[in-house]
């Protein structure tokens, strides 16, 4: 009579090689998590360096002054009481130079024709960051940057910072010049870029 070959797995060795994906998954599941809050960081710092030099560039383009400042939780609105960029941003024209939105009823004269004829309007919403970060800036006011149809800023110079929730972890920095120009760093342990 003649025996079958067994090609299968006996239940000792399906075990041990459970248990060694398990021991193995354990490792990396922290260094995966940090891979992940970096990249979330990364991509919060790039998305506020980017609309900071949107609000610039609408500002040279239309000639008058753009502002990104915090929102409110409904995000239609400059939250003038605010500390941090919890609920976002919003960018919008700025033809009274007041750092507010003005109401859509009042309207100015955005061409020179002597008609008024065109209201403040918002021309982006950022939405807030997640939970594990938190937006601040050192400016006064600390709440909005105002961009001038040369480019630079009011203030003339400042900084963001982007912290844990609880702000007590610097992780990356905005950087602001008086032409207006931005550049970012990460703050690595020990170190203040």
């Amino acid at each position: 009579m003649k025996r079958l070959q067994q090609t299968g797995m006996t239940l000792i060795e399906i075990m041990v090689t459970l248990g060694v994906v398990a021991i193995l998954a354990t490792v990396a599941a922290p260094s995966l998590q940090n891979m992940i809050e970096r990249n979330q960081l990364q991509a919060l710092t790039n998305n506020m360096v980017s609309n900071l030099y949107f609000a610039r560039s609408e500002a040279a383009k239309r000639g008058f002054n753009v502002v990104m400042c915090a929102s409110d939780a409904t995000q239609t609105t400059c939250d003038s009481a605010a500390t941090s960029f919890a609920n976002g941003w919003i960018i919008f024209t700025d033809y009274d130079n007041n750092l507010a939105l003005t109401s859509p009823t009042t309207l100015f004269d955005t061409n020179g024709d002597g008609l008024v004829d065109e209201a403040e309007q918002i021309l982006f919403i950022g939405d807030a960051p997640n939970q594990r970060f938190t937006i601040v800036s050192n400016g006064s006011p600390a709440n909005s940057v105002s961009y001038r149809s040369t480019g630079q800023t009011s203030p003339r110079s400042f900084s963001m910072l982007v912290a844990n929730q609880d702000q007590t972890k610097s992780l990356s920095r905005i950087y602001f010049n008086t032409t207006g120009r931005v550049r970012s760093c990460m703050i690595k342990e020990g170190s203040d870029c």
